[in-house]
């Protein structure tokens, strides 16, 4: 299996291949990549609410648009997160971490 988007390379068995920089890929671009969410969103809950409950009859028109407005909004941070700014900020933890045993 190979699946290409945004510049990630996804080779079953062998590993993942970049063809963009990291500054160029972002979280976004691997959720959308790795398929981490379904077409229903990443909130789905109580399927086959009771009719009878006043809760479970109305839970879904309730909640349901403020469930896919925080998903649009991580989706929207996730796109603001590089790579890059995670290698970095793994980076200097690594430098912390040396620094500290070096003293």
């Amino acid at each position: 299996m190979i699946c290409r988007l945004r510049g990630i390379r996804i080779i079953a068995k062998s590993g993942i291949a970049l063809s963009n920089p990291l500054d160029q890929l972002t979280f976004f671009d691997f959720y959308q990549t790795l398929g981490c969410i379904s077409d229903e969103g990443i909130f789905h809950f109580h399927e086959h609410p009771n009719e009878k409950c006043p809760v479970g009859r109305h839970i879904h028109e309730a909640v349901d648009d403020k469930l896919r407005r925080v998903q649009a909004a991580m989706e929207e941070a996730m796109k603001g997160i590089s790579l890059a700014d995670v290698t970095e900020a793994v980076r200097q933890g690594m430098h912390l971490e040396e620094k500290a045993v070096s003293q």
